[in-house]
């Protein structure tokens, strides 16, 4: 027998063997009595300490989102927290409810949904998709909401932690459109500072050129002051080179913005990636050049060098200002189409909530007070929304008179008609008075005029769009078409002069002869590049690699004049070839991209590549567009993480021995769903890979491919592990990952080599609490802290201090 403090507990004895066991609810000693058969009992037995470890409250902090949130058109919210306990956990609940709404009342009380938690680590992150769609939100409804964790105590009952409490919301149509002007305005006026800034620095140059020039030939150092000024010129342009960064960021919210509420459509999406595109060139190109340039330079310190710098440095900034010009006309015809996509929408959404309220009136009793007051509500609300849709007309009018078409004005004046904006807002008064009164038949008269007009307007912004579309296409074919057979001659007219240059004797005065033909080829040049550059101002079939060609052909030319002046034929001769070779590259690229666009009849996607595509004036669609990829991903997601949930249950009740029949069958049906989720998955790739344009981004997908066919694998052979878990939660990590990276085209992070230097070290910064990406790091980094195996003391202290941090 077991004697534990006063109580004594009866042992089992088989031959010479015994066993038993007891519970412990606080210390306490025991020791064990043996008795023979002859009653003979042992003599002082050795007594045992025993010592409860109390089981400690489960530990649970988000990691995204960190605050607030809103969620676009899909309702759609990506949600992380990070739970940690010593023994393990029993359940993940999701808690809310309705705070506010236009609709309906708030909700008292909360309601909740099981979250599923892969593997039986004692500390994990839990990835979850929040569908709220599925609990019916509205746009400006707000959801209050927070997880608790609760652990498997099984003798004092399982206790629990909570997060913070946070809220999240459906913008309406109007908060969104409103926001994205106010930030396009914001980049429009960022991009005027740039250009303002870089007068400043470009001034600064020439100064610093010119005093340069006085020393010229006579000192072989710089001295302090002109040291001083080619540095300011530098820091200047690296403060320069951020703001730019921060535009282009900038730029790429509101795309998300405007896609993740379906405000534009999938070729006015392609249009703003474009201009991402040509500003991620932009800064990381011509700034790039420029801060070698200079640092060069300084670094020889001589001012011959750092006058022939400041020579580059100038054309560098010339093609970088263009750069920034050309990306503020092509964001204003953008913003135009936008603005044409944002009123078809409108115009869509009036017409459902119109049939949607033609529907409850049709089952609504017209006796019903209450019931016609309220139809009589959602009548008024329609036309706050035509009264907003008329303002946003007006803003179009303005965007397309400073684009100043003659014909694109004439069919804004033709859909105005159409929509007969004060007939629409008779009919829809009309309407609510007859709701009121209980005239729901003369009603519904008012609300179908009323939706006639909204479609006839409708379909007048789809066909001012394509023909806004098909128009800037043709000229785009024309001026390509005449720029090709131009140079065609002048490049012609190159070689005979480079020829002639090459079997010209240098003391002989032909040069001058040569120098001037030359000065002449380069103003007949120059003038199909301004062409060329005004083409570019409304299309983006004029390829950034097409202006390098060009502006390369031009400094070739330069140079060749420069050397016959100088009487260096051989170099002169170089420069022509140079200038040549630019022409025939930027001829080539022209040739492909008119005849893309005279197959397609659109100038889909013309950035890729060496400057080809086939599509519209101004954008790509390509054969996948960005709307219908994040969609499949979206969907693959929410496949994968049912998948996920159904393991979850069925390991719950598997335990360490072999499958039931039950479970084999639902093993069985899951792999089948495991092996359709990597078929959606690999045809996904195979219809993405043009629009993909990249290595990193179908090495991704083929890597979340590939363990899909491991959990196939394991789930079919029924060695289903806690390895087996992570793996699924690591392919919706990842899904979902490339769902929100699908914008990111054509742009991969490349190495650079780039010379050892030495380093400064610094200490670890301080705690970011300030933002969300550093409350997100800290989160990780307690994580990470509990796992290093430290005692049960500081795990404590570890825990109520990262606690504390987050509240």
């Amino acid at each position: 027998a077991a004697k534990v403090d006063s109580l004594i507990h009866n042992m089992k004895v088989n031959g010479k063997n015994a066993s038993g066991g007891f519970s412990l609810s606080q210390n306490g000693q025991y020791y064990i009595t043996l008795e023979s058969t002859d009653g003979i009992q042992n003599e002082n037995p050795i007594k045992h300490n025993v010592f409860v470890t109390e089981d400690e409250y489960p530990s649970i902090a988000m990691i995204e989102p960190l605050g607030d949130a809103q969620v676009g058109e899909d309702g759609l919210l990506t949600t992380q927290v990070a739970i940690a306990d010593d023994y393990g956990f029993s359940n993940l609940k999701l808690y809310y409810k309705l705070i506010e709404s236009k609709y309906v009342e708030p909700d008292q009380k909360y309601s909740s949904i099981n979250v599923p938690i892969a593997g039986r680590d004692l500390n994990a992150q839990v990835l979850f998709v929040w569908d709220l769609k599925k609990i019916g939100i509205s746009p400006e409804d707000k959801f209050e909401y927070y997880f608790e964790v609760y652990d498997n105590d099984r003798v004092g009952g399982p206790k629990s932690a909570r997060t913070m409490t946070n809220t999240v919301r459906l913008p309406s149509l109007e908060e969104v459109l409103r926001e994205a002007e106010q930030a396009q305005d914001n980049i429009e006026k960022d991009l005027q500072k740039v250009l303002k800034q870089m007068e400043s620095i470009k001034k600064e140059s020439e100064e610093l050129n010119r005093d340069l020039l006085k020393d010229a030939g006579k000192k072989q150092e710089m001295n302090w002051e002109q040291k001083k000024k080619a540095s300011d010129i530098a820091k200047r342009q690296q403060e320069l080179q951020k703001k730019v960064e921060e535009v282009s960021q900038n730029l790429q919210n509101v795309t998300e913005k405007l896609k993740d509420n379906n405000l534009i459509s999938p070729e006015t999406l392609n249009k703003y990636m474009e201009l991402q595109k040509l500003m991620r060139e932009v800064k990381s190109q011509e700034f790039q050049k420029m801060q070698d340039q200079l640092r060069k330079a300084m670094d020889n310190l001589t001012p011959q060098q750092m006058q022939e710098a400041m020579k580059n440095f100038k054309l560098d900034e010339d093609k970088l200002k263009k750069s920034i010009e050309r990306t503020m006309k092509m964001l204003k015809r953008i913003q135009s189409e936008q603005k044409m996509d944002a009123l078809n929408r409108k115009a869509q959404d009036m017409i459902n909530k119109l049939d949607e309220l033609n529907s409850q009136m049709k089952k609504t009793n017209p006796n019903d007070e209450v019931k016609k007051k309220e139809l009589a509500q959602k009548q008024e609300r329609l036309k706050d929304d035509l009264a907003s849709m008329n303002k946003d007309i007006a803003d179009l009018e303005k965007n397309l008179k400073e684009m100043q078409n003659p014909n694109t004005e004439q069919m804004m004046e033709n859909a105005k008609q159409d929509l007969n904006s004060q007939q629409t807002q008779q009919e829809m008064n009309e309407s609510q008075e007859n709701m009121k009164q209980g005239n729901f038949n003369k009603a519904s008269k008012n609300q179908m005029n009323a939706r006639n007009n909204l479609q006839k307007f409708q379909s007048a912004m789809k066909n001012m769009k394509q023909s806004m579309e098909n128009q800037l296409t043709k000229e785009a074919i024309r001026k390509m078409q005449k720029a090709t057979k131009d140079m065609a001659q002048l490049s012609k007219k190159q070689e005979s002069i480079k020829n002639r240059t090459q079997n010209i004797d240098p003391n002989s005065m032909r040069y001058k002869d040569l120098a001037t033909e030359q000065i002449e080829n380069m103003a007949a040049m120059n003038n199909v590049v301004s062409q060329m550059m005004d083409l570019a101002q409304k299309t983006f079939a004029v390829t950034p690699q097409m202006a390098e060609n060009l502006s390369n052909a031009m400094h070739g030319m330069q140079k060749s004049v420069n050397h016959l002046t100088e009487r260096q034929m051989n170099e002169a001769g170089n420069a022509q070839q140079k200038a040549m070779s630019e022409m025939n590259q930027a001829m080539s690229k022209m040739q492909s991209m008119v005849s893309q666009m005279q197959k397609s009849g659109q100038c889909n996607n013309p950035g890729q590549g060496q400057g080809q595509g086939s599509g519209s004036g101004m954008g790509m669609s390509g054969s996948g567009n960005p709307n219908d990829m994040l969609k499949q991903l979206q969907q693959l997601a929410a496949q994968q993480q049912a998948i996920n949930q159904a393991m979850q249950q069925m390991g719950q009740g598997q335990g360490s021995g072999n499958m039931s029949p039950e479970q084999q069958a639902l093993a069985k049906r899951l792999s089948k769903e495991q092996g359709n989720a990597k078929q959606s998955l690999e045809e996904l790739k195979e219809k993405q890979k043009q629009f993909q344009g990249g290595d990193r981004k179908k090495s991704e997908l083929e890597r979340i491919a590939q363990e899909m066919q491991e959990v196939m694998n394991e789930i079919k052979s029924g060695k289903v592990s806690p390895e087996t878990y992570k793996k699924q939660d690591r392919i919706l990590s990842r899904l979902l990952d490339a769902s929100r990276s699908v914008n990111e085209k054509d742009y991969d992070k490349k190495r650079e080599a780039t010379t050892g230097q030495d380093f400064l070290r610094k200490s670890p910064n301080d705690f970011d609490m300030s933002t969300q990406q550093g409350k997100s790091n800290n989160i990780k980094e307690f994580m990470r802290s509990i796992q290093n195996g430290y005692t049960k003391d500081y795990e404590i202290i570890i825990k109520q201090y990262f606690e504390q941090i987050q509240r």
